[in-house]
């Protein structure tokens, strides 16, 4: 093919621009508005194959699936739900992932549901020491959703184990595991030098008023809980039970995973040492650090030594449990500190 003359290359790239351009100019829009404009929440470029690859037109309502637990258990229903396991290291995450996508649900559901149910998962623990007592508390923003939950992961595992679930009341035998006085922000102060006056292995026959007596805020929701209506069937859908709001307010959801219970921590380590040793760290409060740290057990006889720390965000408290959990103390000659044998365990009091 002989080769054409310079000119003739710009005249034929001037046609192919003035050709191409218009329809070029009339796609950007299209493009741009995909690309840039359209919210995710928009379903405008569904086709009809992805609705039914959702799964959408099997799924039965949201509100249909109180029932269907009423007709599978005797107990009453609640948003309440209690998972008995031993094992202190399943998270919050691994019930939030056990939950199916929307394609595989029995249940339709809709607006921000549909990317999953947010929920709070509490460890049961003891209030006066904080140790685990092998349970989890599932909290949902309505008995509805707690349903949806239930008939949805009744055939899943965990780690192995069945996720046997179980709907309970908000009653004083579960609520003495799901918070503790200890987690009050100035505990320390209502305290003084004082210790909480309930031995840690009296909390089953205790009265709960007892136990939380050094925590008025508790002790109101306390009480108010009792005053509410048992059957909160009532609220479903995307609306929130004021129960969760209330539950929310007394296990302390908001800080629990800036707390880190700390064993093993030697006798001898005062509150201005640890705050020395913690100055790269943030802690609760900026005026009184040491008003963050609490000493809840020390029994140099039984070499057991439990303290709390408080942190002002969860960066510093996940970074205190990474760098400081499994490590040996390490003994300084200037210090009057007795290192225990145990390494330090550090956990989030989640």
């Amino acid at each position: 093919m002989p080769r054409l003359p310079k000119g003739a290359y710009n005249r034929l790239l001037g046609l192919l621009h003035k050709k191409t351009g218009v329809e070029i100019n009339t796609k950007v829009p299209m493009v741009q508005k995909i690309l840039y404009d359209l919210d995710l929440s928009e379903d405008s470029n569904k086709s009809a194959l992805d609705e039914l690859l959702e799964n959408n037109w099997r799924q039965k309502p949201m509100n249909s699936a109180v029932d269907d637990v009423r007709s599978h258990i005797q107990a009453p229903v609640s948003n309440l739900l209690r998972f008995s396991c031993k094992n202190a290291f399943v998270g919050d995450l691994d019930m939030e992932n056990i939950f199916p996508i929307n394609r595989e649900r029995s249940y339709f559901l809709d607006l921000e549901l549909r990317k999953g149910l947010l929920f709070l998962t509490i460890k049961a623990r003891n209030p006066i020491n904080l140790s685990f007592t092998g349970a989890y508390y599932l909290i949902f923003p309505n008995t509805a959703q707690a349903c949806v939950y239930y008939m949805e992961t009744r055939s899943k595992l965990i780690n192995g184990m069945s996720l046997d679930l179980e709907f309970v009341q908000p009653q004083e035998q579960h609520l003495k595991k799901m918070a503790s006085p200890l987690l009050d922000r100035d505990i320390n102060r209502t305290l003084g030098d004082h210790k909480l006056g309930v031995a840690s292995d009296k909390v089953g026959v205790t009265p709960i008023e007892d136990i939380f007596a050094c925590s008025q805020f508790k002790l109101r929701i306390i009480n108010q809980l009792k005053h509410l209506d048992e059957d909160r069937t009532r609220i479903s859908g995307h609306l929130v039970d004021p129960l969760f709001d209330l539950l929310s307010f007394f296990v302390d959801a908001d800080i629990r995973k800036r707390l880190v219970l700390v064993k093993n921590l030697p006798f001898g380590v005062s509150e201005p040492a640890l705050e020395n040793l913690l100055w790269d760290y943030e802690l609760d409060s900026q005026d009184d650090p040491q008003s963050s740290i609490t000493r809840i057990e020390t029994d140099p006889v039984r070499q057991s030594s439990r303290t709390l720390i408080k942190f002002n965000d969860v960066v510093d408290a996940t970074r205190f449990v990474r760098n400081f959990h499994g490590r040996k103390w390490e003994k300084m000659l200037s210090r009057k500190d007795k290192a225990l044998y145990e390494p330090l365990l550090c956990e989030i009091v989640n």
